[in-house]
């Protein structure tokens, strides 16, 4: 009963359709021949009738003609069989007509609601065995333990898949009201999967076999929602090597790598009264727009595509884990420092020097740059958007130049970042490549580069940062990442221009915060220092992080062999070096 109320309670019907879990149930009772009826004295009422499989549910509504009308009817294990709304004919009559795919014995739940109507009026129907047709199926949106489990592809992204079949399905709505797909994975299905993933690992005797396990679900609605054991994916994560979920739609995927991720911590502060057994993770993609038009619904993504002078070139997708129990849930929205995989299909040529995935933040209504690489992978393009958290997202495409960079030597270079949102001028129309860039202005950029959303700035680490100060979320996030420290003082001295010595140690810190390492040992150290004049002069403190960064072909030296280590860096070469590390942690083409 708590999965089914659960399962209700997601259900919330727009067009003026109030649902509630404490619905009042008006004069129902099974009539003869398999006919129910009720009446709500707030104004509407319901019939419905069984033929065969036909199902026909019918009454009027007293506000009259003209108006929405909707209902939901739920089968006997509590899942969505049936939801659709209609407006309302002469004296306010209406009549809902579908077939029932397959039979389940026992009592089905009808509710109607429409505008005006305080509370939904609830009716039932009865299906059994002697039915034409009747079956008793597994459950509705169940995917059978005993279901094949194919290998595919080669190398890092091959695996195991799993593609669901239509009557696999459950049809209903998310929370937000939009129709969707809804698929539950058991523990014995996934079971199966990591088994069949474990044995070809084994199988491939050290020949690179892929790790990921894929559920496809051809969605014709615009959200899917699959829902897992958490206890079964913790399980089959001890049994695999770096295995990843993969939930694959028709235009989008969501890759989950359960071995990195701390299922455990996810759950273990959730209420002790609750069995392990009824704790799921529930991923939804949802697309909440349209495609490369941009008019696809959502007024406010359309205002920061124009805003930002941005084209967009899919629909926006929003990508939601959940935590469910039969005693509530709670979002996952910060994977403390995991760079999460999710896809979007691009349906056309994109130029990858001035294209990227976005976040759409609903809150501020921006954009920003989100981590992201342009691929083939089976046959289709795709952009491979990283970030450690969960949000809306799209592609675009931009074209962003500045009036003083016309024949500096990091023209391309500018350009690219600041077509992709991570770079941005003095004004709109300059960049100012030769100036001095601040100890605040490159956290900022790295920040941003790293796809990571800014902190609360109530309070600072730092004394000489005041949370009204314009980069006081960004420096906050910088310290959360382990981009910065400050110094000894107490100060994180923002104003004051940054050496090149500064800049290697937060781009090496950066590369680090990315899953990246470019360490050398001494020997190595030693041969990168010899090709500079003024090796001696790089700071103690800064020697191992100078040595990473070259060797990861992040920094060079400047004209005449020499290093420099403690002249100011300039705009112009911080932008290039952000561009070699985005390369480097493989975050742009």
């Amino acid at each position: 009963m708590a999965k089914q109320s659960r399962l209700i309670a997601t259900y919330r019907i727009r067009f003026w359709v109030k649902l509630s879990l404490c619905l009042i149930l008006v004069a129902s009772g099974l009539l003869p021949g398999g006919i129910s009826d009720a009446k709500a004295e707030a104004g509407i009422t319901a019939a419905a009738s069984v033929a065969d499989r036909t199902i026909t549910i019918k009454g009027s509504i007293a506000s009259g003609e003209g108006r929405e009308v909707t209902v939901i009817v739920t089968n006997p294990r509590g899942e969505a069989e049936y939801l659709n709304q209609m407006t309302s004919g002469e004296d306010g009559h209406y009549q809902f007509v579908f077939t029932l795919n397959s039979v389940i014995n026992g009592v089905y739940q009808v509710r109607v609601g429409g505008t005006g109507i305080e509370e939904p009026v609830e009716t039932t129907f009865r299906m059994s065995s002697g039915q034409p047709g009747s079956t008793s199926p597994p459950a509705g949106g169940m995917v059978p333990a005993d279901a094949k489990w194919h290998s595919f592809g080669e190398g890092a992204r091959a695996g195991v898949q799993y593609k669901a079949n239509a009557n696999e399905l459950q049809n209903g709505m998310t929370g937000e009201g939009k129709p969707a797909h809804r698929l539950n994975m058991d523990t014995d299905m996934l079971a199966h999967g990591f088994a069949t993933l474990r044995n070809q690992e084994e199988n491939a005797s050290g020949n690179g076999a892929g790790s990921i396990m894929r559920i496809i679900v051809e969605n014709t609605l615009p959200a899917v929602v699959v829902s897992m054991p958490v206890h079964a994916l913790i399980e089959g994560a001890k049994k695999t090597s770096d295995a990843i979920v993969v939930i694959q739609t028709l235009s989008a995927s969501y890759h989950l790598p359960i071995e990195r991720l701390d299922l455990q911590a996810w759950v273990k502060d959730w209420n002790t009264d609750v069995n392990a057994a009824d704790i799921n993770v529930e991923i939804t993609l949802e697309q909440m727009s349209g495609g490369s038009s941009g008019n696809g619904g959502n007024g406010d993504i359309e205002k920061a595509l124009l805003a930002q002078e941005l084209k967009p070139l899919t629909g926006a997708f929003g990508f939601k884990l959940v935590i469910t129990s039969p005693t509530g849930e709670r979002a996952i929205t910060d994977y403390n420092g995991v760079y999460v995989e999710r896809m979007i299909h691009v349906p056309a040529e994109v130029d990858s020097n001035r294209s990227t995935g976005v976040l759409y933040d609903p809150v501020t209504k921006n954009l920003s740059f989100a981590p992201t690489l342009f691929e083939m992978i089976d046959g289709k393009r795709q952009a491979v958007i990283k970030r450690p958290g969960n949000s809306i997202y799209l592609v675009v495409h931009g074209d962003k130049s500045f009036s003083d960079i016309g024949a500096h030597w990091a023209r391309a270079d500018i350009e690219q970042l600041a077509s992709k949102l991570i770079v941005h001028g003095m004004t709109t129309t300059a960049y100012e490549p030769d100036a001095p860039i601040t100890r605040a202005q490159f956290a900022t950029l790295l920040v941003r580069a790293l796809g990571l959303a800014e902190r609360s700035a109530t309070a600072s680490t730092f004394r000489d940062v005041r949370p009204d100060d314009w980069h006081a979320g960004t420096v906050a996030a910088a310290v959360d990442a382990g981009l910065i420290t400050g110094y000894e003082d107490g100060t994180f001295r923002p104003n004051e221009q940054i050496t090149r010595e500064q800049l290697a140690v937060m781009a090496v810190r950066a590369l680090k915060a990315a899953g990246k390492s470019a360490s050398v040992h001494d020997k190595r150290q030693n041969e990168l220092f010899m090709t500079f004049s003024d090796a001696d002069a790089i700071s103690v403190w800064a020697r191992e992080a100078v040595a990473e960064a070259m060797h990861a072909g992040v920094m060079n030296g400047m004209a005449d062999n020499r290093f420099e280590a403690r002249k100011q860096a300039t705009r112009a070469q911080a932008a290039v070096m952000l561009k070699r590390l985005l390369q480097y942690v493989e975050f742009i083409n």
